[in-house]
């Protein structure tokens, strides 16, 4: 009788403890492990809820955003478009196009644009939309626009005249000192964007030093994603810190042995 009894205490406390935690409850034990930069741990609770509760949004959502933000883009992708967009909030849009930006799929973010409502919109996916129409379309209206638009925050006008009188003048130089004077000291000198237009175009102009600094910025920023710690490598290289660039290389030919670019550097390297 008193095993009985107690076999079914145990059950009853077991199924008490392994109650499932609510969206919220799970979505607040997640950030809380992100605000310890576990975002692994983060991850692991946000997936195990949804194979409960696949119709989680802002679970899922979240989780999308945290690929996002390590450069786990295929993921990222993969979970936001489960979603349906008309519920993102600004933040989770920048993921998104961040995501689309680094894949390759900028069309989706001008086809995503069609369906999203001025609030949600941040200063910076009006800016990033504008020079991404102006480079792929050709299209100097969208940075008019943002340039012109006394709501839009001054850094951001600024940029947009920049970028524009760069297209007009193709001073590269000039365009990479003066966005970096226009972004010094703000929240925007560290975002994704920012950095990566002035990784590529420092790249462009030969500065391999100035480029090298970005990339590793963006590196830093987004470890999955492999992409800028190979120009990292390539710009390492070019300037002559051969250690270092062979350290990159070597990281990135152990997860692609094959890739062309680490293996040349790799080749520079031993010259």
């Amino acid at each position: 009788m008193f095993r009985t009894i107690f076999i079914l205490t145990l059950a009853i406390y077991i199924s008490g403890c392994s109650k499932q935690l609510s969206e919220q409850e799970t979505i607040e034990l997640a950030n809380g492990y992100y605000q310890e930069d576990n975002i692994e741990k983060a991850q692991f609770h946000l997936k195990n809820y949804l194979t409960k509760s696949p119709d989680a949004t802002k679970v899922r959502a979240l989780l999308a955003s945290l690929y996002a933000e390590q450069g786990d883009y295929i993921e990222a992708v993969s979970q936001f478009e489960k979603l349906d967009i008309a519920q993102f909030d600004a933040n989770q849009i920048e993921s998104l196009y961040e995501s689309y930006y680094f894949m390759g799929l900028i069309e989706r973010v001008f086809d995503a644009e069609t369906k999203l409502n001025d609030e949600q919109k941040s200063d910076l996916i009006t800016f990033f939309v504008a020079v991404n129409q102006l480079r792929t379309n050709q299209n100097i209206e969208y940075l008019n626009a943002v340039a012109n638009n006394a709501d839009v925050d001054g850094i951001f006008r600024q940029l947009a005249n920049l970028t524009l009188t760069f297209f007009q003048d193709s001073n590269t130089q000039d365009y990479v000192v003066n966005v970096e004077k226009a972004v010094d000291g703000s929240d925007v000198s560290n975002n994704w964007f920012i950095i990566s237009l002035l990784a590529n175009t420092s790249s462009s102009i030969n500065d391999h030093a100035k480029a090298a600094k970005y990339y590793q910025a963006l590196s830093t920023k987004r470890p999955v994603y492999l992409e800028p710690r190979l120009f990292l490598s390539k710009s390492l290289v070019n300037s002559l810190a051969l250690e270092k660039a062979e350290i990159e290389a070597t990281a990135i030919l152990s997860v692609l042995p094959k890739q062309p670019i680490a293996n040349h550097v790799m080749a520079m390297v031993w010259l």
